[in-house]
C-alpha cells in the first residue's frame, strides 16, 4: 500500500496561534450577541434587529408622545398666566368698587386710585406680551382667528379653532333682521303739571329696582338728567327720554329678546296703562342671518354659527349702530384666517384658538355710559366712572373664566386623553419588538456556535497532524 507522508503540518507555535484567534473569535460573537459593541451602543439592540416598519412605527410613537407632553406644558404655561391675569382683575375690581361709591372726595386721592389702575392694566398688558413657551407667544393673540368684516354696520367678533381659513373673497353675510332692544312707550303725555305735582315712576329689570319722585320746580330736561343718573346709579340698564310729543319712552341697554324690564307710574298712561299697575316692555329682537349660505344664530345684535356648520363653524359677527332704519336685507363679507395652534400630527391636528387678552381685547361690547369700549379705557376718577369700569371688569372676569375652561378641556380630553392611548400602543409595540430581537439573538447564537464547533473541529485535526504525521495515514488506511 502507497504510504502517505504528510511533510509540512502546523507546528506547535502555529497551532497554538490558530487556538487564540479562535478564542478572539469566540468572545468577538459573544459581545455581539449581548449588544455590548459600539454599533449597538448607538443604535440600541432593538433598532439593529427589528423590521423597518415596525421600527418606524415605535420611533413615530415616541415623537408623537413627546409632542404631546410638550404640548401639555404648553396648556399648562398658558394656564398659568391666565390664573394670574384674574388676580389682577380683582385688583382691579376692588379699585373701580370703591370709586363706584363715591365717597372719595379728594381729587388728588382718586387720581391716585388711577395710577394704580393703570399700573395694574400695565401688567396685563406685559402678561399678555411676554407669556410663551420656547419661540411661541401664547396671549398675545398670534395663534387666534383674524378676522375682518366688510359691510356696513358689520363687525368681526371671533372665531373658534374650528374655523377654516375663508377663501380670498370671505364669507358671504346676509342679514335678514336687525336687533333691537325691549322699549316702553308712555300712552299718555308728561305735563309740566304732573311733574310739578310730584310724579311717581318705578322700574324694575331682573331683581332691581327703583323707585323715582319728580321734584317741585325742576323741568322736564331737568326731570330726565336726574332719572337717568338715579338709574346708572342703582345699575339698572335703561334709558329714558321725552319725545316731542312729551310721552315717556323707556329702552333698555342690551338688544336682543332676553333682557327686558317693566314699570309702572303713578298717573293713569305715563308708562304704566293704570295707575300703580305694572306694565311689562315690549320684546326686543335678536338679529337673524346667514353666513356662507348657512342659517346663524342670532341672540341680541351677535350673530354666531353653532359648532358643527362645516367650514363658517364658530363665527361670531356683532352688528354695531342703528340698524332698524337700514334696508334690509344688509349684504357684506367677513374674511378669516386660522392661525390656532397646532397638536398632533399634520394628517389629523388638533387646534387650540388662543385670544389675545391684552387691555384692549378685554371687556368689549359692553353698552355704558362713560363710552368705555374696552379695559384700556378705564377712568375711575369718578363714580360713574367706576360703575362703568365694574361692568367691563366683569365682562373681562368672564372672558377669562371662558378661556381657561377652554383650555383646561383642551389639555385633559383631548391632550392627556389621547396621550394615554398613544402610550398604551407604544407599550404593545415595544415588547413585540423586543420578542423580534430575542428571536434574531437565538438564531445568531446557534450560526456562531455552530461555526465555532466547526472550528474547533478543524483546529483538533491540525493540531493531530502537527504533533503525529503518520497518525493521518493511518487513519486513512
Amino acid at each position: 500500500m502507497n504510504s502517505l507522508n504528510i511533510r509540512g503540518g502546523l507546528s506547535p507555535l502555529g497551532a497554538f496561534q490558530q487556538q487564540q484567534q479562535r478564542k478572539r473569535d469566540e468572545n468577538r460573537h459573544a459581545k455581539r450577541l449581548q449588544g455590548e459593541t459600539a454599533g449597538s451602543h448607538q443604535d440600541g439592540p432593538v433598532s439593529l434587529v427589528i423590521p423597518p416598519r415596525l421600527q418606524a412605527q415605535v420611533a413615530g410613537l415616541t415623537r408623537i408622545i413627546v409632542d404631546g407632553e410638550a404640548g401639555i406644558s404648553l396648556i399648562q404655561t398658558a394656564e398659568a398666566a391666565l390664573h394670574e391675569l384674574l388676580r389682577l382683575l380683582e385688583q382691579l375690581q376692588k379699585l373701580a368698587g370703591y370709586a363706584s361709591t363715591g365717597m372719595e372726595n379728594s381729587l388728588v386721592l382718586r387720581n391716585a386710585d388711577q395710577r394704580e389702575l393703570e399700573n395694574v392694566l400695565l401688567n396685563i398688558d406685559h402678561i399678555s406680551e411676554v407669556t410663551s413657551y420656547g419661540p411661541e407667544k401664547l396671549l398675545d393673540g398670534s395663534h387666534e382667528v383674524h378676522g375682518v368684516a366688510q359691510g356696513e354696520y358689520l363687525e368681526f367678533v371671533s372665531a373658534t379653532a374650528e374655523t377654516q381659513t375663508a377663501p380670498v373673497s370671505g364669507y358671504d353675510v346676509v342679514i335678514t333682521r336687525a336687533p333691537a332692544p325691549s322699549t316702553l312707550l308712555g300712552l299718555q303725555p308728561l305735563t309740566r303739571e304732573l311733574l310739578q305735582a310730584g310724579e311717581q315712576l318705578w322700574f324694575r329689570e331682573k331683581q332691581k329696582q327703583h323707585r323715582f319722585r319728580a321734584q317741585q320746580g325742576e323741568d322736564h330736561q331737568q326731570f330726565l338728567k336726574r332719572l337717568n343718573y338715579e338709574l346708572q346709579g342703582v345699575g339698572l340698564p335703561l334709558n329714558v327720554k321725552l319725545r316731542a310729543d312729551q310721552l315717556l319712552e323707556v329702552e333698555h341697554q342690551y338688544w336682543g329678546s332676553e333682557p327686558t324690564f317693566e314699570a309702572a307710574s303713578s298717573t293713569a298712561g305715563i308708562l304704566g296703562s293704570k295707575q300703580g299697575t305694572v306694565r311689562k316692555a315690549n320684546s326686543g329682537i335678536d338679529v337673524a342671518g346667514q353666513i356662507d349660505g348657512v342659517e346663524a344664530v342670532g341672540k341680541g345684535p351677535f350673530l354666531h354659527m353653532p359648532t358643527g356648520s362645516g367650514r363658517v363653524s364658530g363665527i361670531c359677527l356683532r352688528i354695531n349702530g342703528r340698524t332698524p332704519q337700514v334696508q334690509l336685507p344688509l349684504h357684506g363679507s367677513v374674511s378669516l384666517f386660522q392661525n390656532a395652534l397646532r397638536f398632533g400630527s399634520h394628517a389629523a391636528p388638533l387646534r387650540l384658538n388662543m385670544r389675545s387678552v391684552c387691555s384692549a381685547d378685554l371687556g368689549r361690547h359692553v353698552p355704558n355710559h362713560s363710552g368705555f369700549e374696552n379695559l384700556s379705557d378705564l377712568n375711575i376718577t369718578t363714580a360713574q366712572g367706576g360703575k362703568d369700569a365694574l361692568l367691563l371688569i366683569e365682562q373681562a372676569k368672564q372672558e377669562i373664566y371662558g378661556q381657561l375652561e377652554e383650555v383646561g378641556s383642551f389639555r385633559t380630553r383631548r391632550l392627556q386623553g389621547q396621550l394615554v392611548q398613544l402610550r398604551e400602543k407604544h407599550t404593545k409595540l415595544v415588547p413585540e419588538a423586543e420578542q423580534l430581537n430575542n428571536e434574531h439573538q437565538a438564531h445568531a447564537a446557534a450560526i456562531a456556535t455552530s461555526k465555532l464547533m466547526q472550528e474547533d473541529q478543524m483546529s483538533g485535526l491540525q493540531a493531530q497532524a502537527s504533533h503525529s504525521p503518520t497518525s493521518l495515514q493511518s487513519l486513512l488506511d
